[in-house]
């Protein structure tokens, strides 16, 4: 797998990281991807940070490769397999956002089984601004049976 690091300078001054194999599809650890931002706090415990904005829920298609992978994007629409199974860990807060995330944040996958699928999250209502820290994370996998995918965490900052 060949990893190419993109800096793109936006208005909204994000930067996107990107690791791809030979199919051009790319793998969703250690990456940050459409509205994700990159941070100080995004380390390596997640696949990637987004910034949430309250009635702007995150959206990001994702699906399984041929070799168990869990990819995202483009690549995804070659990719129809309806078996697959998605599931959510639990929803984890950090600091003073320890206090019931799951009543603050919800996630889920349209359609679930499907491959691909969307993860969508949003905030239930309005939450503080974490001012660039990572407030709750989710956690996702996907299984096929007995046998299913390494698991996933997504850092959540809030706007």
């Amino acid at each position: 797998m060949r990893c190419l690091v993109l800096a793109t300078f936006m208005a909204a001054g994000l930067g996107l990281a990107a690791c791809s194999d030979e199919s051009g599809a790319r793998s969703i650890p250690g990456e940050a991807v459409g509205v994700a931002r990159m941070s100080q706090t995004c380390d390596r415990e997640f696949a990637e940070c987004i910034t949430l904005a309250y009635n702007s829920p995150f959206g990001q298609e994702l699906c399984v490769n041929y070799y168990g992978d869990i990819i995202y994007g483009p690549s995804c629409g070659r990719i129809r397999s309806t078996r697959w199974g998605w599931s959510l860990g639990p929803i984890k807060g950090y600091g003073r956002y320890r206090h019931r995330p799951d009543e603050k944040i919800q996630a889920s996958f349209s359609p679930n089984p499907g491959d691909p699928t969307t993860l969508t999250i949003s905030e239930k209502e309005r939450t503080r601004s974490s001012h660039g820290a990572i407030a709750y994370s989710v956690g996702f996998r996907a299984s096929l049976g007995d046998w299913g995918t390494q698991g996933s965490r997504i850092g959540i900052i809030i706007k």
